[in-house]
């Protein structure tokens, strides 16, 4: 009688305890898929500012050229009427 009462005893205790890992354990679980999720936006963030830089000076580049070949053909236009 009395070592099923301290079978029994131990069996709670061993629960408890099992109840309060595995409560630990989605605590960090949580914690662990919050922080994958705020590195992932970080990454997003910063992917984001590499593309929309890109894209400036992209944008930059090609205006900058299209302006010199308007300033190239408005030269050669006029350099044609002074030669009249």
């Amino acid at each position: 009688m009395l070592a099923e009462r301290r079978r029994r005893i131990r069996e709670a205790e061993e629960s408890g305890r099992r109840q309060v890992e595995e409560r630990r354990r989605r605590e960090e679980d949580e914690i662990f898929k919050q922080l994958v999720k705020m590195h992932q936006s970080t990454v997003d963030t910063y992917l984001e500012d590499i593309v929309l830089s890109t894209v400036d000076k992209t944008a930059d580049e090609q205006a900058r050229n299209e302006i010199r070949e308007v300033a190239d053909k408005i030269n050669d236009v006029a350099y044609e009427i002074e030669e009249k």
